[in-house]
């Protein structure tokens, strides 16, 4: 079953391989709703490399936790019908929410300094502004509807992060 097979997995984990993407997307808020008491607090650590350094992700109260997907369209999808609904599905839906304080999404167009194509056709910018609402929102039926479509259209990988500041 490949390189995962027999190691004890986060459940976050175990939830993306049991299930499909709009399942995970509910579970992450979810589990960060319920794993993150204020001032929020996000662990990671990777299971397969025990002597890693552990991370924390703090995230206060108030304060913005920006989401980043990177995805390709998936074999067949016609990327002028994908860019239609996300200029009158996705982003007005996901825009309108109250958990958040902006949504875009980007084509890539290339690789600066390079002829090569970029490794992702697409990026989208999640700026979460309240966790708590988030876990609600995307729990919607109407949420789910989205996710449904945006997961048959593309195969993504979706990253949190943290500034670096000066």
């Amino acid at each position: 079953r490949g390189p995962l097979q027999g190691m004890r997995l986060p459940p976050l984990v175990e939830t993306a391989r049991s299930h499909n993407r709009q399942s995970v997307i509910a579970a992450i808020a979810r589990t960060a709703v319920r794993a993150l008491p204020h001032p929020f607090h996000m662990a990671c650590r990777a299971p397969s490399r025990p002597a890693r350094r552990h991370c924390t992700t703090v995230i206060e109260k108030g304060s913005t936790m920006r989401l980043v997907a990177l995805f390709n369209l998936k074999p067949g999808i016609d990327p002028q019908a994908y860019a239609e609904w996300a200029r009158t599905v996705d982003l007005p839906t996901v825009n309108g929410l109250s958990s958040i304080s902006s949504f875009r999404v980007f084509k890539a167009t290339g690789l600066l300094g390079s002829d090569a194509a970029p490794p992702y056709g697409y990026v989208e910018i999640i700026d979460v502004a309240d966790m708590d609402q988030f876990g609600k929102d995307v729990a919607t039926e109407v949420m789910q509807k989205v996710a449904a479509q945006f997961n048959d259209m593309v195969e993504v990988t979706f990253l949190t992060t943290e500034e670096i500041t000066a």
